[in-house]
């Protein structure tokens, strides 16, 4: 199980509601990276499924933060 998942921030729809748009979360935690408060009802995703979710629907801020997360738990600081 990762550290980390993607949620959904949504707006309404003519019928329910759509994905505005994907944030990167701290498993279990009600918000994104970039401090955004997520509904606790969001859409959820395993992190896994980050690659399948568009550029055009991805908070830019969140995607930034994990990415320079990810390269420090790596090891690398990226100068």
């Amino acid at each position: 199980m990762s550290a980390f998942e993607l949620r959904a921030e949504h707006r309404p729809a003519e019928i329910g509601r759509q994905v505005r748009c994907w944030h990167i979360a701290q498993a279990r935690h009600p918000s994104g990276l970039g401090r955004r408060l997520l509904t606790p009802c969001a859409d959820a995703l395993p992190i896994t499924a980050a690659a399948s979710i568009t550029p055009q629907l991805r908070c830019g801020g969140c995607w930034r933060l994990h990415g320079h997360a990810t390269a420090l738990a790596q090891g690398r600081t990226g100068g």
